[in-house]
């Protein structure tokens, strides 16, 4: 059987993950983290909160069901959908939302095995390699939908509505909308005014829902859509520019003065105003 490599988020567990795998398995100190030799493979877990597994699969599923026994198995129900979105901090760019819709457990537990977590813990290869393994399992027990508002959208929508988490309600119901009926959907918090939830049912708002592995998987669509858009209609000289972000807007302008950059960037943008 051939060996594979795994990256799982457990940062939620760490404590009790370490406890449960320190009475099965020997261990030894590693730089930053702790290593485990299981029968089919070895087991890096790092203060980060990151498990590192390398072997043969059949042994990532024994080492998945040992560290998902603290799920609160009352607050996920199935079918299931999380949402996150890209680009609602970031004066270049558009703005993205994304949902992922999971049939069951199982797929959900494809979802953790496969590593998902944050987009912004990932590497932007890691990303890319994800994406693609979610457009590929597409139809098979998981969907994908997504919406995207250009910078020029984005302007001339929040000058009717003058406010992203309105925008962000609208492009959530289109969203969700386009996937199969669920039980239960877990959107990342964008705003204390967010109001999705008073139009579609079954809505559960919550910071920092991207520990959940499809609002991870959405987090993943969401930063990719975006960075396929940039990397598709903005000249990178330009767009490394515009990602300055310890650089004010109006500096970003000056060094940029004389380029049209109206279509690449959020005109309306504001850091305070959802």
């Amino acid at each position: 059987m051939a060996n594979i490599t795994r990256t799982i988020n457990v940062k939620r567990h760490l404590d009790k993950v370490l406890e449960v795998l320190k009475d099965k398995y020997p261990s030894k100190t590693i730089p930053y983290g702790i290593q485990f030799r299981t029968e089919n493979g070895i087991v890096n877990i790092y203060t980060s909160g990151k498990m590192v597994y390398q072997g043969e699969e059949a042994g990532l599923e024994k080492i998945l069901q040992l560290t998902t026994i603290f799920e609160d198995e009352n607050s996920l129900v199935f079918p299931g959908v999380g949402c996150d979105e890209a680009g609602k901090g970031e004066y270049l760019g558009p703005l993205v939302v994304s949902c992922v819709w999971v049939k069951d457990r199982q797929v959900y537990g494809d979802l953790q095995g496969r590593g998902f977590m944050d987009s912004k813990d990932i590497s932007k290869k890691r990303l890319f390699d994800l994406y693609k393994w979610l457009k590929e399992t597409d139809g098979h027990g998981l969907k994908v939908s997504y919406m995207l508002y250009t910078p020029e959208q984005f302007d001339r929508i929040y000058a009717r509505m003058g406010n992203i988490a309105r925008m962000l309600d609208y492009m959530y119901i289109g969203t969700l909308l386009k996937l199969p009926l669920s039980n239960q959907i877990i959107i990342d918090r964008y705003s204390k005014g967010a109001l999705v939830d008073q139009f579609i049912k079954n809505i559960v708002l919550e910071t920092g829902a991207e520990k959940y592995f499809h609002v991870a998987a959405a987090s993943v669509v969401a930063k990719v859509i975006y960075e396929k858009w940039v990397e598709q209609y903005v000249p990178k000289e330009i767009a490394d520019i515009l990602r300055q972000s310890h650089v004010s807007i109006n500096e970003r302008k000056k060094v940029l003065s004389g380029i049209d950059i109206n279509r690449w960037v959020k005109n309306a943008f504001k850091t305070n105003n959802v």
